[in-house]
C-alpha cells in the first residue's frame, strides 16, 4: 500500500475556533484523493446546459481556478437548477450568531447573466438561507467578491457556492477566503491499495441481454398468475393455488419507485435477467420520493404524475414475474397544515422525526390510514386493478423502522412535544394499574427493600419518569450480568415500561390491520422491520401477518466527521460467540408459525471483505427457511460504489446470480432439525441487555445450525418443533408436546450455551448433531451441507448444484468440495461453482463460476485507525477519498480443480454476461483446471462439450 499526508493542520474534533480561512482548498491546487476533481469541492450543471471545468489555463494565483460556461437555458427561466451551474465546498461547521466573510476573485468574459458566490447556510443537510455577493456582467479582469453575514440560529454548518446563472459567457473564480468561528481542518491520511493488476468491471445499468446470465426461468410470470400470497399452517408463504411462495429480490427507493417508462421497462427486464422475483418499493412518501404532492402544502395529495409512473412500473414488473412488497409509513414528511402538532418541525432524520411519535399520535394514525385508503384503492389503469385486488403486490409492510419501543433506545427520537405526551399517558397508565403512589412504590420495591420509585416521582402529578433513550443502559458486566443500580432501568420500572409500549403498539398494529381488512386488503401484512427486545417481538407476532426484519453487518456511522466512518472486518472471521451479526438478529425475531421476510439485508462498502456477505446470508436464509430476502438496493442509476446501492459492486451484485439460483432452486437444504426457544410471559417482559452489548445469545450459534423460531406461551408450550429449548428465566417452562425439550438454566445473554446445547442434542441423537463439535470453534449445519470456522474464518458450502468457499482462503490451503478443489493465493476472497443446468456439479455441462475479492472505485483512498481508535471502536475506519471510475476488481490467483463430464471450454464473461474470448484450462481425467485471475473478470462460464 501507499500512504501520503494532506498537509492540512490542526486536531480532530477540535472547538470551534476563530479561524483566518477554514475552506478546504481554498486556491483550487490540490487532488491528493486522486478523484480528479479538487478535493473538498464538487460541480453541479443540475439541469442545465452549463459546462464546467477544473480550469489547467487561467489562473489568479498557482495554477488552476473553477471556470463555468453558459448556462443559460431560454425554458428554464422559473427553475434555477435548469439554467445554473456552480461549484460547491463540502459544508464546514460554524457558531451561529456569529459572524462571517467570504471573499473570493472572479474573472467574466462576455457574461450577460449572474455570477455569483455565496455563503450558504444549512441545519445539517436542510437548507436554510444564503447570502450572496453577485459580479459584474460583461468582461472584466479579476475583481475581488465580498459579502459578510450573521450566521442562523438554527443554523449548523455552512457551505460556499461559486456559481453562473441564466447566462451566456464564462466566469472564472479563484482564491477563496472565508473567515469565522469553525473546527479546524484535520490531517487527513490517504493510503491507496496497489491496484495496478486490477481490472475494470462495470455494470451496465441498462443490460437486458440473455447470454450467459439468465434467470429469467426462475420467474413464474406474470406476477399474481397462483393467485394471493397467503399464510401456511406450517408459517410460511404459500400461493392461493397452494404452490409455496418464496422471493428474492431487493429494494428501489424513493423516485427510482416510479422510473420514466422507458427505463420502467428497461429495470423490471434487467432485474428479471438476475432472478429478481420481488422489488420492494421503499421510501416513497418521503420529500425525495415520488407519491405524494408536497408542493401543496401537506403530504395528503398524491401526485399523479408520479403516481402514473409508479403503475406502469408495477406493471412492468407484474409481466415479467416480479412480485411488490409494499411498504406504507417510511419517512413522510407530516405537515403542520396536515393538522399535526409541530408537523413543520420534524426533521427527515431519526433524531427530530415522526419515528415513534407515528405509533401513538392520534392524528398521524388518521392520516396513515387515509394515505393507504388512496393509494390501495386507486385502480391501476396499465393493469385494470386496484391495488387491494392485485395478486402482484405479494405482502404489505404498514411501517419501516418505526416503533414506539424506538423511545427506550433513542432519547432524541421525535420532538418534545410527543416525548412529553408520552410520558403524561405513562403516568396515565400507572394510575389505572396501580391507583396510587403507595400502591405503586410497593410494586417497585424489590426483596431487599430497595424501590424503583425516586422520592419525588408520583403518577398523579405526572413525575414518574419514563426511561427513554435508556436501553444501552442495560449493559451485563465482566460476568455476563446485567447490572441495574440506576433507578431508571430497575426491572421493576422497565418491566412495566415494556407492558405499557406493549399496550401502545398492539393498539397501532390493530387500528392499521383492522382499517387495512375493511378497504379490502387481501394479503399478509407486517408491523415493522426492526424490534428490540423480546416483549417487541412478542407483539409483532401476535397483531400481524408476517415479520420482517432489516439487519446490516457493521452499519457504517454515516453522520461521523470529518468522514463517515465503518468497519472493515469480515464476519466469517469474527468471534461469533460474542460479536453480534445480522443473521443471528434476524434469527432472534423470527417467530413460529410466521413467515419471516428479510426486507433489508446489505454488507455496506467500503468494507472490504464484502464479497462473504450476500452468499453467506442466502445460504444460511436457505438454511433457516425464511420467505423473503432483499438486498438493500439496487438504483437505476450510478456507476460508482456506494454504501448501500449495490448494482455496481463486483463484490455484491456480481454474486448476485450464484445467490439467486442457490434460493431459487434452494440449493442449500432447508435444517433437519427445528428449535423453538421458549419464552414464558416473564420472560417476555424482564429487562435483558440489547444484542449489541450483550455477551452472548443463544441465536449465535442456532442460527448456524438448525432452523430456530420463537415461541411465545402463556402457561405451556404446545408447539410441534423438532426441539423446544427451555433456558434462562423459561428453563421451567411446561412442556405438553412430544417435541423433545432441552432445558438449561444458565440465562443465554450471560452463558455460552453451545456446548450444553450440542452435548444435549447428541444425546437426544437429533440428526446431524453427531457430526457437531461442542467445543470447536466452527458450526456445523444439521445437514451437513454448511460449515463455518470462524476460528479460521472460513465458510463451506458443499451442495450438488452450488459449491463454495469464502473467507481467508490464501491460509485455508487446498479446500476440497467434492468435486471442486479451491487453492486459492489471494488472501480473503469468495469462490462459487454454481450448475446453470440444474445437474449436480460433475455431471453439469455447464457452469456458472464466481470469484470475487476486494473491489474498489478507482483512487479510493482509506483512512486506516490507529491502535488508539480501534480499542473504541471497530466502526473507526474512514474513506477521505471515495475514489472515481471505473470500478475495478481484484483478480483471485488460485488453482481449480473441477470435476466436468468432458472436454470444457472457460469462456469469461463480461459485465452483461457476453462470453469473450476463451482462457487457457486443461482438462485431464474428468478435471478441469484453470486460474480465474486470466480471465479478467468475476464471471466465468464453463462449457462441457456434448
Amino acid at each position: 500500500m501507499m500512504t501520503c499526508a494532506a498537509l492540512l493542520a490542526c486536531l480532530l474534533s477540535a472547538d470551534l475556533q476563530q479561524l483566518d480561512n477554514l475552506v478546504e482548498n481554498p486556491s483550487f491546487e490540490e487532488d491528493r484523493d486522486r478523484d480528479t476533481l479538487p478535493d473538498g469541492w464538487r460541480p453541479s450543471a443540475f439541469d442545465s446546459p452549463a459546462k464546467l471545468a477544473w480550469d489547467d489555463s487561467t489562473a489568479r494565483t498557482g495554477s488552476r481556478s473553477f471556470r463555468i460556461s453558459d448556462s443559460f437555458n431560454p425554458e428554464g427561466d422559473r427553475d434555477w437548477k435548469r439554467s445554473t451551474g456552480r461549484w460547491s465546498s463540502a459544508r464546514r461547521p460554524i457558531k451561529p450568531g456569529t459572524e462571517y466573510t467570504l471573499e473570493v476573485w472572479a474573472k467574466t468574459e462576455a457574461v450577460t447573466g449572474t455570477a455569483y458566490a455565496m455563503l450558504g447556510w444549512n441545519r445539517d443537510s436542510t437548507w436554510l438561507s444564503e447570502d450572496v455577493a453577485k459580479c459584474d456582467g460583461g468582461s472584466g479582469d479579476w475583481q475581488k467578491l465580498t459579502v459578510s453575514a450573521v450566521a442562523p440560529a438554527e443554523a449548523t454548518n455552512v457551505s460556499v457556492s461559486l456559481g453562473l446563472s441564466r447566462s451566456k459567457g464564462t466566469v472564472w473564480f479563484d482564491d477563496v477566503k472565508v473567515s469565522g468561528m469553525s473546527e479546524p481542518l484535520p490531517e487527513v491520511v490517504y493510503v491507496f491499495h496497489d491496484t495496478e493488476d486490477w481490472f475494470p468491471f462495470v455494470f451496465a445499468n441498462d443490460d437486458t441481454n440473455l447470454d450467459g446470465i439468465d434467470l429469467t426461468g426462475f420467474l413464474d410470470g406474470p406476477a399474481g398468475k397462483h393467485g394471493f400470497v397467503t399464510v401456511g399452517d406450517d408459517g410460511h408463504f404459500y400461493f392461493e393455488d397452494g404452490t409455496r411462495a418464496r422471493f428474492f429480490g431487493t429494494n428501489v427507493g424513493g423516485r427510482d419507485c416510479a422510473p420514466e417508462k422507458a427505463a420502467a421497462r428497461t429495470i423490471a427486464a434487467r432485474l428479471a435477467k438476475y432472478g429478481v422475483n420481488m422489488l420492494r418499493l421503499h421510501s416513497m412518501d418521503s420529500r425525495y420520493g415520488p407519491l405524494i404532492d408536497y408542493q401543496s402544502g401537506t403530504s395528503q395529495p398524491l401526485d399523479a404524475k408520479g403516481l402514473d409512473r409508479m403503475d406502469y412500473f408495477i406493471a412492468e414488473l407484474k409481466k415479467r414475474g416480479i412480485y411488490v412488497y409494499l411498504d406504507l409509513l417510511d419517512y413522510r414528511q407530516f405537515r403542520t397544515a396536515d393538522g399535526v402538532a409541530h408537523g413543520d418541525e420534524f426533521t427527515h432524520n431519526w433524531q427530530g422525526s415522526m419515528k415513534g411519535a407515528s405509533i401513538f399520535d392520534e392524528r398521524m394514525i388518521e392520516l396513515q390510514k387515509d394515505y393507504a385508503t388512496r393509494l390501495l384503492t386507486h385502480r391501476n389503469p396499465y393493469t385494470g386493478l386496484r391495488y387491494v385486488d392485485e395478486p402482484a403486490v405479494a405482502v404489505i409492510e404498514t411501517t419501516n423502522e418505526n416503533s414506539i419501543f424506538y423511545f427506550f433506545n433513542m432519547s432524541g427520537l421525535s420532538l418534545p412535544h410527543y416525548r412529553d405526551e408520552l410520558t403524561r399517558r405513562w403516568n396515565r397508565w400507572l394510575m389505572a394499574r396501580y391507583g396510587n403512589r403507595k400502591a405503586l412504590a410497593e410494586a417497585w420495591t424489590d426483596d431487599a427493600g430497595t424501590s424503583a420509585l425516586v422520592a419525588d416521582e408520583d403518577p398523579d402529578r405526572g413525575t414518574v419518569a419514563l426511561p427513554l433513550g435508556k436501553f444501552g443502559a442495560l449493559r451485563p458486566d465482566d460476568d455476563g450480568r446485567v447490572k441495574t443500580d440506576d433507578p431508571l432501568v430497575a426491572v421493576p420500572r422497565v418491566c412495566d415500561m415494556l407492558r405499557f409500549f406493549v399496550e401502545i403498539q398492539r393498539h397501532y398494529y390493530q387500528t392499521m390491520q383492522s382499517h387495512l381488512k375493511q378497504i379490502g386488503v387481501r394479503v399478509p401484512v407486517a408491523g415493522t422491520n426492526q424490534q428490540f427486545c423480546v416483549a417487541d417481538t412478542q407483539v409483532d407476532a401476535v397483531m400481524n401477518d408476517f415479520m420482517s426484519r432489516n439487519q446490516y453487518w457493521r452499519h457504517p456511522h454515516r453522520q461521523a466527521k470529518p468522514f463517515f466512518k465503518f468497519a472493515n472486518e469480515p464476519l466469517v472471521g469474527v468471534d461469533i460467540p460474542t460479536q453480534r451479526n445480522p443473521l443471528s438478529v434476524i434469527a432472534r425475531t423470527s417467530v413460529a408459525g410466521k413467515p419471516q421476510a428479510v426486507a433489508e439485508f446489505n454488507f455496506p462498502w467500503p468494507n472490504e471483505y464484502r464479497c462473504e456477505g450476500w452468499l453467506m446470508s442466502t445460504a444460511y436464509a436457505c438454511l433457516q427457511d425464511w420467505d423473503v430476502f432483499l438486498l438493500f438496493s439496487y438504483s437505476p442509476e450510478g456507476e460508482l460504489l456506494s454504501m448501500f446501492r449495490s448494482q455496481s459492486d463486483p463484490a455484491r451484485w456480481g454474486v448476485f446470480p450464484a445467490a439467486a439460483m442457490m434460493f431459487h432452486r434452494a440449493d442449500v437444504a432447508a435444517a433437519r432439525n427445528e428449535v423453538h426457544v421458549i419464552h414464558t410471559p416473564e420472560d417476555t417482559f424482564t429487562p435483558r441487555p440489547h444484542t449489541r452489548y450483550a455477551k452472548h445469545t443463544a441465536y449465535r450459534f442456532l442460527t448456524f445450525t438448525s432452523k430456530v423460531r420463537n415461541a411465545f406461551i402463556d402457561d405451556a408450550y404446545r408447539g410441534d418443533a423438532d426441539v423446544a429449548l427451555a433456558c434462562g428465566i423459561s428453563a421451567d417452562a411446561k412442556v405438553e408436546t412430544e417435541a423433545k425439550c432441552i432445558r438449561l438454566a444458565e440465562r443465554p445473554w450471560e452463558t455460552w450455551l453451545y456446548p450444553n446445547f450440542v452435548a444435549a442434542g447428541q444425546r437426544l441423537r437429533l440428526p446431524g448433531y453427531d457430526r457437531m463439535e461442542p467445543d470447536a470453534k466452527r458450526f456445523l449445519s444439521d445437514t451437513g451441507e454448511l460449515s463455518l470456522d470462524y476460528g479460521e474464518g472460513l465458510l463451506v458450502i458443499n451442495t450438488p448444484r452450488t459449491k463454495l468457499a469464502i473467507g481467508y482462503l490464501a491460509k485455508a490451503g487446498a479446500v476440497d468440495l467434492d468435486g471442486l478443489t479451491v487453492e486459492c493465493h489471494t488472501e480473503f476472497a469468495a469462490v462459487t461453482a454454481t450448475s446453470l443446468d440444474g445437474e449436480p456439479i460433475g455431471r453439469s455441462r455447464r457452469v456458472l463460476l464466481t470469484s470475487v475479492g476486494r473491489a474498489e472505485n478507482t483512487a479510493q483512498g482509506f483512512w486506516p485507525p490507529g491502535a488508539k481508535q480501534r480499542s473504541w471502536s471497530v466502526t473507526s475506519w474512514m474513506l477521505p477519498g471515495e475514489g472515481r471510475t471505473p470500478v475495478i476488481a481484484e483478480p483471485v490467483r488460485a488453482q481449480l480443480h473441477l470435476k466436468v463430464p468432458g472436454k470444457a471450454t472457460v469462456y469469461p464473461l463480461d459485465p452483461t454476461g457476453k462470453r469473450r474470448e476463451p482462457i487457457p484450462a486443461t482438462t485431464n481425467s474428468g478435471i478441469l483446471q484453470l486460474d480465474p485471475a486470466a480471465a479478467r473478470s468475476i464471471w466465468c462460464e464453463i462449457a462441457v462439450e456434448r
